[in-house]
């Protein structure tokens, strides 16, 4: 009987765990970033990463959800921009025309290559 309890402690830890893991993930996602900042400041911005996409995009859901869980504790600033929350001159200054993309340091990224993807983060998100 000890052992089971033993176990049934381990498994709610380990369950506890991830449930916060993956509740950092979509708090850093979906809450602080998105709503926070201006458009426009963000798209000037060339020292940050800024990841431009649409929830209903199949390229976008099929890289960005694990982009946030592996790198939900990272350090560093990035832009999440909807790009259904952009006007039509928005979307022509991002030089965007592909989703996902990635804006750092002048260059855009429209990739679903998630090693590539991984290296911007990387890159974008060092300490200096």
């Amino acid at each position: 009987m000890n052992l089971n309890k033993k176990i049934k402690s381990i498994v709610l830890l380990f369950s506890t765990i991830l449930i916060f893991w993956i509740s950092v993930a979509t708090i850093r996602f979906f809450y602080i970033d998105q709503y926070h900042i201006k458009i426009d400041q963000a798209l000037k911005d060339k020292k940050h990463l800024v990841i431009i996409y649409n929830p209903a995009c199949e390229r976008c859901r099929s890289v960005l959800p694990e982009l946030f869980l592996t790198n939900s504790f990272s350090r560093g600033r990035e832009y999440v921009i909807n790009s259904a929350n952009m006007t039509k001159q928005q979307k022509i200054k991002s030089g965007s025309y592909l989703l996902p993309s990635f804006r750092y340091k002048g260059q855009i990224y429209e990739t679903v290559d998630k090693i590539l993807i991984q290296k911007i983060w990387n890159k974008s998100h060092e300490r200096k």
